[in-house]
């Protein structure tokens, strides 16, 4: 994936310069070292992820309660109609 983006950054050397396209490729090939990667996912990716949970956690729980509240009265109701068909 680097390799192709080194290309496309020498192809755009023309109109960036290189000295742009040289920056570019040595970002991506640190960043796609293995011992990089494991610090971006420690530092930032993992705390990124827990703060979006926490912040969506309310909202998670609000809906499963909406829609097992639904999903119970909809089922008395079609338990109620059916018995009531019976009736008659």
């Amino acid at each position: 994936m680097s390799q192709i983006l080194c290309v496309l950054g020498e192809q755009m050397s023309n109109i960036d310069g290189n000295v742009v396209s040289s920056f570019t490729c040595a970002c991506i090939d640190t960043i796609n070292k293995d011992d990089n990667q494991e610090k971006i996912k420690t530092n930032v990716i993992d705390p990124l992820v827990r703060y979006m949970g926490k912040q969506i956690w309310p909202y998670v729980l609000f809906a499963s309660i909406l829609f097992t509240t639904i999903t119970i009265i909809l089922s008395i109701c079609t338990l109620q109609i059916i018995r009531l068909k019976h009736k008659q």
